[in-house]
């Protein structure tokens, strides 16, 4: 299993080397798929009448023959979705987020590994949801992994502050696309549009499932800067949209962990001081802050069990949160870390 490196300092060389590790194990995979003659592992979504996820419902192929298989892609997944370094302030499985993340990228690479059909989400509802199927899944990750990597080195784009990200990306940019244009695409793929079209392409960190739906409004026509397109899917849906060092974001909550610049120019920094303090919060506090901010009702049982899905054992010598919890000394610093980040 590759290495983490720590969530916190990472190095670019660190990160470049963990999604290189990354990819070689799902090489790793996808040569033992070819070996044993056995159909390559694919992800799905199936249809979920809560449009208010900021992720998709993606399974995995259930079949006996994929059991092992799966497994491992699932732990190097969540370890994929760890190493993207952004969590989301709305509760998300980590598996699901780094799909998800795999599916946009595919769609913004042109990959033909990413395909999607629409249903009616339910009988009552005109709205059809977006049902994304990943074929040749290993192989699309080793892409992606790739892709982070080069993205590692080469970040931030354009050597340039995120505030004027902001501003050559959204205000300073120009898109044009003709009314004869189609209707029939999802908000998400209209966004994509939105940022593939502009003269200076813009790319995307993350755009939010509420985006997979069909027919929202009106989208052939539009010219001008992006900003007017962009703030009208994000009202449409009730989501915030700015910028990050690595491309757009667009979701119900600005990104945890990174800087970003939101839509009215504001920059949000990374938490890294305790109120008043001076100091920085410890790692344990960092992470209880994020469990709340996931789950406001979340259990200290609930918590080390947070705890043990962001941080999978990378070796032999893991122990799990539950585990540190069962001695006095490990209990009181995991307590306390979790009782001084009450709401």
């Amino acid at each position: 299993m590759p290495t983490m490196p720590t969530m916190f300092g990472n190095s670019k060389e660190s990160m470049a080397q963990f999604w290189e590790t990354l990819a070689n194990r799902f090489r790793e995979l996808s040569d033992d798929e070819e070996r044993r003659s056995l159909p390559a592992l694919k992800a799905f979504t199936v249809l979920n009448p809560d449009l208010n996820r900021e992720v998709s419902d993606w399974r995995l192929d259930s079949s006996s023959l994929f059991e092992e298989a799966q497994a491992e892609y699932e732990n190097l997944g969540r370890l994929g979705s760890r190493g993207l370094s952004v969590a989301l302030a709305s509760p998300f499985v980590p598996l699901q987020y780094w799909l998800d993340r795999l599916f946009q990228y595919l769609c913004e690479t042109k990959k033909s590994n990413a395909i999607s059909q629409f249903v009616f989400v339910s009988e009552n509802s005109k709205d059809h949801q977006e049902l994304a199927t990943i074929n040749r899944l290993n192989r699309a990750s080793i892409a992606f992994c790739y892709f982070l990597q080069q993205r590692t080195s080469e970040s931030p784009i354009c050597q340039k502050p995120i505030r004027e990200l902001l501003s050559s990306w959204v205000d300073d940019n120009f898109i044009s696309i003709p009314p004869t244009w189609s209707w029939n695409v999802t908000d998400r793929e209209w966004v994509s549009l939105i940022t593939q079209s502009a003269t200076t392409p813009i790319p995307i960190e993350f755009t939010s499932a509420r985006l997979n739906v069909l027919g929202r409004f009106n989208k052939s026509g539009t010219q001008g800067s992006p900003r007017h397109a962009l703030e009208q899917v994000a009202k449409k849906h009730g989501l915030v949209w700015g910028v990050t060092e690595n491309g757009l974001w667009m979701a119900a909550d600005p990104p945890s962990g990174i800087a970003y610049a939101s839509s009215n120019g504001s920059i949000i920094q990374p938490e890294a001081r305790g109120p008043g303090k001076g100091r920085p919060l410890s790692k344990l506090r960092i992470e209880a802050r994020e469990a709340r901010r996931a789950d406001r009702g979340i259990t200290f049982d609930g918590f080390l069990t947070y705890l043990d899905n962001r941080h999978l054992p990378d070796d032999s010598r893991y122990v799990s949160h539950h585990e540190q919890a069962s001695s006095s000394h490990g209990r009181k610093k995991l307590r306390l870390a979790f009782d001084r980040e009450k709401p």
